[in-house]
């Protein structure tokens, strides 16, 4: 027997959604200060959903998301999950590094 998948079990509309406070973890201590990865970020959609290990890199000229992510066989990377469309990578990765920059502030004083 297989799953029903008849029923609707919640609807996603863009009115609804909601991405609430991002949840940060920034990397210090023992980690090196030249290491590209700067923080491991949590995010809740909806009360509903969680994606987990969201990094904050620092690149050559700013800092960027990378997704969870698994390696595939063949050695490359695929995304686990990752957004759709480039206005909610957009509204994600600056939410994010916000909360990267004021969890920053915060371990700094």
């Amino acid at each position: 027997m297989g799953i029903d998948m008849s029923r609707e079990i919640f609807e996603v509309t863009k009115d609804r959604f909601h991405l609430q406070d991002p949840n940060c973890y920034i990397l210090q201590g023992t980690w090196p200060k030249e290491a590209k990865m700067r923080a491991i970020v949590s995010v809740t959609f909806d009360d509903a959903l969680v994606v987990h290990d969201i990094k904050v890199i620092s690149g050559t000229e700013k800092l960027f998301l990378a997704m969870p992510s698994r390696r595939l066989a063949n050695g490359t990377f695929a995304d686990i999950a990752h957004p759709t469309s480039s206005a909610l990578r957009e509204e994600l990765e600056r939410r994010v590094l916000e909360a990267y920059h004021e969890a920053e502030n915060q371990a700094n004083t």
